[in-house]
């Protein structure tokens, strides 16, 4: 599973904006637990943090009642392929 600091257990969405985070891991990219801001593009970005623990929810989307959206991974592409005609060759 690819890792993003989104969906860290020590991530949070600071001010609810999606702008930035704060990471509050004790290790250097969390200041050793005093807090470090990052911009929110660090967050939508893979890494390869060690410090990293999953929580299952994304902390820059909430539903419509403010709760974080659980985390869902993308499945395979569905493809028509009933659109293409099976005579048709390039």
């Amino acid at each position: 599973m690819t890792q993003y600091c989104r969906y860290c257990n020590y991530a949070f969405d600071y001010n609810g904006e999606a702008k930035d985070f704060l990471c509050t891991a004790v290790a250097p990219c969390g200041n050793d637990g005093a807090g470090h801001f990052y911009p929110a593009s660090v967050g939508k970005r893979a890494n390869c943090c060690k410090y990293y623990e999953h929580n299952g929810f994304d902390i820059f989307r909430t539903d419509k009642d403010g709760n974080p959206v659980p985390y869902k991974p993308r499945g395979p592409v569905d493809c028509d392929y009933d659109m293409i005609p099976a005579d048709w060759v390039e």
